[in-house]
């Protein structure tokens, strides 16, 4: 892990010094600045993780420069220091949300520990953004995946009500997303008896791992598609859902009747022909 930066903005060299000695001998990286305009360049250019400003600066103030500072720290802290304390100023500073405010003099072991504190919570902010990072992308992924197969992908949750629907399923369906979703799925997609034996099998779903169940759909235009259903998982983040996964099989199955079809023809014409040159022969 790489050690935090810390930007120290002091006019007063001596102290500037010795509290970076004291903070790089704990194994942070530590940069100085005198002016606040100097501190606006480092930040804008390196990722700051604790800002130690001084509230009286030769071109600004430590308020004023936190305030500028903000759009380059991220998830960076800042600590003011001051040898000159006011109310107006400490008011100032907590609404510019800063970690803590500091009076000089100070002992440096004080401002350590104070340090080591602000930089804990930078890094569980930073290891938070990552992690929301990282779920975004999975679920972008995720996302990705369900929208493209060509395989019917329903969520229901235990009332049987529609709470997700992917592409395949409107294809298969006609039923649009956004019409679908808080309708029950066995009203909206089955007529009896099918829809009892699909409401039995649902219901058995949730409690088990069960066979598949392979039974015809009426779509929206009023045709019927078979589709072969078999359930997935249990999702339960915040919503509890039943993930059904549907094959549509109204093709496939279409093509095996025409094939076995055309081989019936084919072996009823070879017996008639066989029957013929018999006939023939006698």
């Amino acid at each position: 892990m790489k050690p935090s930066l810390i930007l120290i903005v002091e006019d007063n060299l001596d102290l500037a010094e010795n509290v970076a000695e004291f903070l790089g001998d704990d194994g942070h990286e530590v940069v100085i600045a005198s002016r606040g305009d100097h501190a606006l360049a480092i930040a804008r250019e390196r990722e700051v993780d604790l800002a130690i400003l001084d509230v009286r600066l030769p071109d600004t103030t430590g308020v004023e420069l936190v305030h500028e500072l903000r759009p380059y720290l991220g998830v960076g802290e800042v600590v003011l220091m001051t040898g000159n304390a006011s109310l107006d100023t400490a008011i100032a500073a907590v609404r510019e949300g800063v970690f803590a405010y500091v009076q000089k003099p100070f002992d440096v072991a004080d401002l350590l520990a104070l340090a080591q504190r602000a930089l804990g919570q930078v890094r569980l902010r930073r290891e938070r953004k990552r992690l929301l990072h990282e779920l975004e992308r999975s679920e972008k992924l995720h996302r990705g995946i369900i929208e493209a197969v060509d395989t019917l992908i329903i969520g229901v949750d235990r009332r049987g009500l529609v709470q997700m629907w992917n592409p395949a399923a409107t294809r298969s369906t006609g039923h649009e997303n956004v019409a679908v979703l808080g309708q029950e799925i066995a009203a909206l997609l089955f007529a009896e008896p099918e829809r009892s034996a699909f409401a039995e099998w649902l219901a058995l779903a949730w409690e088990r791992r069960i066979d598949e169940l392979e039974v015809e759909i009426l779509t929206r235009g009023g045709g019927r598609r078979t589709v072969r259903w078999s359930q997935a998982t249990i999702l339960d983040d915040g919503i509890t859902l039943l993930i059904l996964i549907g094959h549509d099989v109204t093709d496939r199955l279409a093509l095996e009747k025409r094939a076995a079809d055309a081989e019936a023809r084919a072996s009823l014409a070879t017996r008639t022909a066989g029957l013929a040159h018999e006939i023939r022969n006698r």
